[in-house]
């Protein structure tokens, strides 16, 4: 879940997908419970052909574009490991679905500019918040972040700058162990 559009919500559900897949050999499905359609662009830029209507693969990961809580529970009766959901940054539509994830990871910056918006999203979801929460943050200094973590009594893992969320490196091995453990 992000805190607000544009913080890299897309970019991390992609990349723990890849982790997942790619790391532990786990059958792995990534759906899209946001209206913003970037699956279908990586879609038409992969040029994928759709395994049936739902659905395309893409560096074995299957690719639901446009998923519902339906298909979350279709994918859990399909054999999937591991269910990676991008709920964007739409908490009030995705709430419900959100809230039954046995992990809960928070997308947001720590930048100047936008550390406030991910301060009010924490005091917004406070009575919501439980130990299966994680929190992790693109951009923005340790500064902010560290102020974040004070004020709020959490911890907010830097996700590493990577070129691509399709290459599992051992910055991101170190990431994910620390941020899953």
């Amino acid at each position: 879940m992000g805190v607000s559009a544009k913080v890299g919500t897309t970019f991390t559900a992609i990349l723990l997908a890849s982790y997942l897949s790619g790391v532990f050999w786990k059958k792995t499905a990534l759906l899209e419970c946001n209206p913003h359609g970037d699956f279908l662009r990586i879609q038409e830029h992969h040029r994928k052909e759709s395994k049936e209507a739902l659905c395309f693969t893409h560096r074995g990961i299957d690719y639901f574009p446009y998923a519902s809580g339906r298909e979350i529970l279709e994918c859990e009766n399909r054999g999937y490991q591991s269910i990676v959901v991008d709920f964007g940054c739409e908490y009030i539509q995705g709430r419900n679905e959100y809230l039954r994830c046995q992990k809960k990871l928070i997308v947001g910056s720590t930048s100047d500019w936008e550390l406030e918006g991910f301060f009010e999203f924490l005091r917004w979801t406070e009575m919501e918040r439980g130990k299966d929460w994680l929190y992790a943050a693109f951009l923005g200094g340790r500064q902010n972040r560290e102020r974040l973590e004070r004020k709020m009594h959490l911890s907010v893992q830097k996700i590493p700058f990577l070129e691509s969320p399709y290459w599992i490196d051992e910055t991101v091995l170190c990431f994910f162990h620390e941020l899953l453990k």
